[in-house]
């Protein structure tokens, strides 16, 4: 059964964390940190697992309660993606978008 395109057969489901060679998880890098607007958070989490890089997220400020309670960490929020997929992360999250067609063939 799908659920708005999530199904509990492992299609569509985020990407894992990578393991190192003793096969425990790879240890996390400071990616960015976004402002209190839980949309920015989201959005550029949402960019990065859609090209394959896992995030985790660390709340500042009230942590996870102000989220709870007002919707959004106010106190803004930490990115983590793994050491491996860090210069790649960056450079997603730094990339300029543009609308002109030409660009998208250059």
């Amino acid at each position: 059964m799908s659920f708005f395109g999530w199904s509990k057969k492992g299609k569509n489901t985020p990407p894992a964390w990578p393991a190192n060679s003793r096969g425990e998880p790879e240890a996390a890098a400071f990616l960015c940190r976004t402002d209190g607007a839980g949309y920015e958070l989201e959005i550029r989490r949402g960019l990065l697992t859609a090209y394959g890089i896992p995030t985790t997220s660390l709340h500042s400020g009230e942590g996870i309660v102000g989220a709870v309670i007002f919707g959004a960490p106010q106190g803004g929020s930490d990115i983590f993606v793994p050491e491996s997929m860090l210069e790649d992360a960056r450079a997603l999250i730094s990339a300029e978008i543009s609308d002109d067609a030409e660009d998208a063939h250059e």
